[in-house]
């Protein structure tokens, strides 16, 4: 990730040096797209707190109720989600599909278990 803000900082660079100003116009927006997304990959977490999973990715944000969770399991998929490695665990829930991968898969699975379980909720 350190180095795609390397790239897409340096080549901005270059094109505001040495390009046309409707090169650049065209290219800032592009690049500076690019380096937001880069950038939102490197403050992801994941918490449970007053039975809600949180879920951040730099400037995104989810909160989705424990109890709206319909499954979680283990995937590799490659589709995109706050998730910094292709070990993830795939959470449907009634609003959509969320691709979170906590270090430690198994204990995120029964800390979101217990979440569910508590009583007077």
């Amino acid at each position: 990730m350190g180095l795609a803000l390397v790239v897409l900082a340096g080549s901005l660079w270059t094109a505001w040096r040495e390009s046309s100003a409707t090169d650049f116009a065209i290219a800032a927006p592009l690049h500076l797209l690019g380096i937001a997304l880069v950038l939102s990959g490197f403050h992801v977490r994941y918490w449970i707190a007053d039975s809600i999973l949180h879920v951040r990715a730099s400037f995104f944000r989810w909160k989705i109720p424990v109890d709206s969770i319909v499954s979680v399991k283990p995937t590799r998929s490659w589709m995109s989600g706050p998730a910094l490695s292709l070990d993830r665990l795939e959470i449907l829930h009634k609003r959509g599909v969320v691709l979170i991968s906590p270090r430690e898969r198994d204990a995120y699975v029964r800390e979101l278990a217990r979440a569910r379980d508590i009583p007077g909720r």
